[in-house]
């Protein structure tokens, strides 16, 4: 795959017309690892908590008629989709951590991480 991107790169800069994606690649390839899979990290933890928080909010208001009548029986509502959904999130976000260690970048505290508020969103 690599030496197919540098025959790519190779054959736009001897036609003279390097291609967009070739420039792209480029840059890409230059950046820092362990700064790309940091952010990478942070939008996940980021997604995750705001769809904790949601499903947090769901247990005092559910927005689905199963989620009143739990309510009203007594049981605490649990949406199966959104714990899917994140058991998934948390899935790639561990995965995530073991390559940011296995290229020497520090890893994160997923679990430490959670814990924090979800940043402010702007309107």
């Amino acid at each position: 795959m690599r030496m197919l991107a540098i025959a790519t790169i190779a054959c736009g800069i001897a036609f003279g017309s390097p291609s967009s994606w070739a420039r792209h690649s480029k840059q890409k390839l230059s950046q820092d690892p362990c700064t790309t899979l940091g952010g990478y990290m942070t939008k996940r933890l980021e997604s995750m908590r705001v769809l904790k928080q949601a499903m947090e909010k769901e247990q005092s208001i559910p927005n689905t008629m199963e989620g009143v009548f739990d309510l009203m029986q007594g049981k605490r509502y649990v949406d199966h989709d959104k714990t899917e959904r994140l058991a998934r999130m948390r899935q790639e976000a561990d995965d995530l951590n073991r390559v940011m260690r296995g290229t020497g970048c520090t890893p994160v505290d997923i679990d430490q991480e959670l814990l924090k508020p979800p940043a402010p969103t702007i309107r």
